[in-house]
């Protein structure tokens, strides 16, 4: 028998069963190593401080020790300075994050099983959002927060050539379905053809059969087709509306340099200019192609990181790897004939351990590099946990055409607020160029 739900009867059921704060939302934040192995929650950090809109979060830069301590002074000198530092604070932007499933008024009105056969439906489709963000959080945390999926080659009508794989073009970024804008990596102008910034592109097909040159075919969002001309390398693929405004992931936080692809503005991580300041940025060594080992990449980088902390870091370092870099890892430890002990992480992921430091393995990890990253210093503030939006007295959003016209399907859309943030990037690495595949 059919049922006859209303559409306010239906979010109730909904909100019912996944009440604010219930563990299917908490869920979202799990399912992914770097999600399970970095820090996070509700509380601001130590020290610091939201302004008064809710929407940048300051941290103290924090340096160990007085740089003056134990200096000599003749009787009629004066004495030393206090030890001090020039920069105080770190700047990060809240980050607002929204997913979203829809209904159809048939399926909520006809389903077979009434009521029931609804809240199974439903539960159905919070479970894949659970997945499908806590993935996508995840891979974001490996990313450099400027939203780029991939940089571009050249374009023929509404196909995009990619940079090679072995450029960094990675297939899982570019699903088909995701919806994207082509923009300048540092004025955000469009390429001709492309449709205006309100609107995006929808990922129609992917190839990445020719590593040397894949590509994706895209549609309008209406399903058009579009004729996109002027594509360059100066181009790139880009979460609609993300470009420079995705949460910051370790790319940007290990790296030695301003961001390059965030956009017009000339955008900072952290509000910090590395070239004025480079003592703030991390640490990046080349590995020149090869394949990773002990002795000539991964000691080199944590001596790197001991010398940057003024003394042997002596706290946990995480590094996370993909396929080839985490195998290659096992195989050098074993080689060397060191002790190789395999330790269980939280959420149950395994790594490998040599000296303070554990190889994570973590497929959304870049595949041709690996990420060295100190947890104590690295935290994701969660402002807002995921939940459901309501504020115009529903909880479902009836869905328009491109003209406007009201269907009978219905939105519903959670929302969260949060940003990953450094205390400091001294004990921040990354061995790029290593030898792998995706």
């Amino acid at each position: 028998m059919g049922s006859t739900l209303t559409a306010a009867e239906a979010a109730t059921i909904l909100k019912e069963r996944f009440p604010a704060g219930s563990k299917e939302f908490v869920q979202f934040n799990t399912g992914a190593a770097a999600l399970e192995l970095i820090d996070n929650g509700g509380q601001v950090p130590k020290w610091g401080e939201m302004d008064a809109e809710g929407s940048q979060l300051s941290i103290p830069c924090i340096t160990k020790g007085n740089p003056n301590a134990a200096m000599p002074v003749r009787e009629t000198r004066g004495y030393p300075t206090t030890g001090n530092q020039t920069r105080r604070k770190a700047f990060f932007n809240i980050k607002t994050f929204v997913s979203s499933f829809a209904i159809t008024g048939l399926a909520r009105k006809k389903a077979p099983g009434g009521a029931k056969s609804v809240r199974n439906l439903m539960e159905s489709e919070m479970d894949r959002q659970k997945e499908d963000a806590a993935q996508r959080i995840n891979r974001a945390l490996h990313s450099d927060g400027s939203g780029l999926l991939a940089t571009c080659a050249s374009v023929s009508g509404n196909v995009i050539t990619l940079a090679a794989v072995s450029a960094g073009s990675d297939e899982n970024n570019v699903p088909i379905g995701r919806e994207i804008q082509v923009l300048n990596l540092t004025t955000g102008a469009t390429p001709g053809g492309h449709p205006s910034l309100d609107s995006c592109l929808v990922i129609d097909a992917v190839n990445f059969s020719v590593p040397t040159a894949p590509t994706i075919t895209v549609l309008k969002e209406d399903g058009t087709v579009p004729t996109l001309t002027g594509i360059t390398s100066s181009f790139g693929v880009y979460i609609r509306e993300g470009q420079g405004g995705d949460m910051a992931g370790f790319g940007i936080m290990c790296s030695d340099a301003n961001p390059s692809n965030w956009g017009p503005g000339s955008p900072l991580y952290g509000g910090i200019d590395r070239t004025a300041e480079p003592f703030w940025g991390g640490y990046r060594k080349d590995a020149g192609g090869k394949v990773i080992s002990i002795q000539s990449h991964i000691q080199p980088v944590l001596a790197r990181i001991d010398k940057r902390s003024g003394a042997k870091f002596g706290g946990k370092l995480f590094m996370f790897m993909a396929y080839d870099n985490f195998y290659a890892m096992g195989n050098s430890l074993s080689r060397n004939q060191r002790t190789n002990y395999n330790v269980r992480l939280k959420g149950g992921f395994e790594g490998l351990t040599y000296n303070n430091a554990i190889a994570v393995l973590d497929f959304m990890a870049p595949y041709n590099a690996v990420r060295f990253v100190a947890p104590k210093s690295v935290y994701r503030y969660i402002m807002d946990p995921w939940y459901f939006e309501d504020d115009t007295g529903s909880m479902l959003e009836r869905v328009s055409t491109s003209t406007g016209r009201p269907t009978n399907t219905f939105r519903i859309n959670m929302l969260s607020r949060q940003e990953t943030c450094t205390v400091q990037n001294i004990t921040m690495a990354e061995l790029y160029n290593t030898a792998g595949a995706q």
